[in-house]
C-alpha cells in the first residue's frame, strides 16, 4: 500500500537497531530491523544477547555499535559489536568495564566514548582502538548523585552532564593526553531547583538555547546557552508518578517532542517560538512506558518504545502542525525496547 504520510527513500529500507533490558525467554537484548516505509511493514534482521543494552551509538562509519551493559557494581559494561549494515548482523566482539554501576548513556566523541554510570554517578572514558574495540576505560570521574547522560554543547566544547541525583547540570571541558586519548575536567555547574532530576538534555538548531527534561519534577526548563538562566519553565504533568524520559526535536527544529511514563503515557509535542520557548500543541496517548522515540529521517514518522507494553508503535506526523496519529503500522514486539537508534 502506497503511503502518504512518509517521503523517506522508498527504494531503500531503514535500519532500526534497538536496545532493550533483558527478559528471560527473548531471542535477544539488542535487535536490528528494517523499517520499509513505502509499505508500511518491517522485518527483523538479527538480535544479539550482551545484557540490558539500555543505551547504545553507532560509529559514523556505521561498522560498530557500541552499548552500555546496565547492571550492577561488578558486572556493568560497555560492550563493541560488529556491525554489518548491509545485512543487519550484529557481532559481540568485547567488552571492558564501565568503572561504574547501572551505565545508562554512552556518547561518542571521536575515538572515545563517554559513558554515564547511573547508579553511582561516575562519568567514564574509553577510548577506541583502530580496529574499533572499546578499550579498557582509562578515566573514570566520580561525579555524586546520579550522572544520567552527557552531550557536548559545541564542536571541541565542554560536555554536560544530566545529574538527577545532584540536580544540576554538570560541565567538562575536553582535552587530550599524549597518547591522543581524551581527557575530562570538570569545569563548572548550573543547579536546578531542588527535587528537581535532570535526565536529558539537547541543544535547539540554533545552538543558542538548552532544553533540560527532569524526571522527578516533571517539568521541560529551557536555558539560555550564554549563561544557563532560566528562560522558562513548563510543568509536564501534575501527576506525583509521572517521569519524563526523553526529549527531541523535528528535523526542522519548529517543534520538540518530549516523552511521559507512568502517569498518562503519552507524547507531548510544543511549538518552538522565537527565542527558544516552547508552547504545548499536542499530546499523543501511547502504550505504556513510553522511554525511547524516534523521527525517521523527513520526519514524518515516530517510532515509540514502550517499555512496559513490550512494542514499538508507530505514529505519523503532521510536519505543519507537529501532531502525531496512529500510523496504521503493526508494532514491533519485542521485550522491554528502551532505546532507538537508525543504523
Amino acid at each position: 500500500m502506497a503511503t502518504a504520510w512518509c517521503m523517506d527513500d522508498n527504494k531503500k529500507a531503514l535500519k532500526l537497531i534497538v536496545g532493550s533490558y533483558t527478559e528471560s525467554g527473548s531471542p535477544g537484548d539488542l535487535n536490528c530491523y528494517w523499517l520499509h516505509t513505502a509499505k508500511g511493514t518491517w522485518e527483523h534482521r538479527d538480535s544479539a544477547k550482551v545484557g540490558n543494552p539500555s543505551y547504545l551509538t553507532i560509529a559514523p562509519d556505521g561498522r560498530h555499535i557500541y552499548t552500555v551493559g546496565e547492571n550492577g557494581p561488578t558486572d556493568s559494561m560497555i560492550h563493541t559489536l560488529r556491525y554489518h549494515c548491509g545485512t543487519g548482523q550484529m557481532e559481540l566482539t568485547g567488552s571492558t568495564s564501565s568503572m561504574g554501576w547501572s551505565p545508562c548513556h554512552i556518547l561518542q566523541l571521536g575515538s572515545d566514548l563517554v559513558v554515564c554510570n547511573y547508579g553511582d554517578g561516575v562519568v567514564a572514558v574509553s577510548h577506541i582502538a583502530e580496529d574499533g574495540q572499546a578499550q579498557p576505560c582509562h578515566q573514570s570521574l566520580p561525579m555524586g548523585g546520579r550522572a544520567h547522560c552527557a552531550m557536548q554543547l559545541a564542536l571541541g566544547g565542554p560536555i554536560v552532564v544530566c545529574n538527577l541525583g545532584r540536580d544540576s547540570l554538570q560541565l567538562l571541558s575536553c582535552c587530550h593526553d599524549s597518547q591522543g586519548r581524551l581527557l575530562l575536567e570538570p569545569c563548572g555547574e548550573v543547579a536546578l531547583p531542588q527535587g528537581s532530576g535532570p535526565r536529558h538534555c539537547l541543544t535547539d538548531n540554533s545552538g543558542t538555547v538548552l532544553y533540560v527534561v527532569t524526571e522527578r519534577s516533571a517539568e521541560l526548563f529551557v536555558l539560555s546557552m550564554s549563561d544557563f538562566h532560566i528562560i522558562q519553565r513548563v510543568k509536564l504533568s501534575n501527576e506525583s508518578n509521572a517521569a519524563p524520559a526523553q526529549a527531541q526535536l523535528s528535523p526542522d527544529g519548529r517543534f520538540l517532542y518530549v516523552s511521559v511514563r507512568n502517569a498518562g503515557d503519552c507524547l507531548m509535542c510544543f511549538a518552538v517560538q522565537e527565542g527558544g520557548k516552547v508552547k504545548l500543541v499536542d499530546i499523543q496517548p501511547t502504550g505504556k512506558h513510553p522511554r525511547s522515540f524516534l523521527l525517521t529521517p523527513c520526519g514524518s514518522l515516530m517510532l515509540v518504545a514502550c517499555r512496559n507494553s513490550n512494542t514499538i508503535e508507530f505514529y505519523s506526523r503532521d510536519s505543519r502542525t507537529g501532531s502525531l496519529l496512529p500510523a496504521g503500522i503493526k508494532p514491533i514486539e519485542v521485550a522491554q525496547p528502551v532505546c532507538l537508534k537508525w543504523g
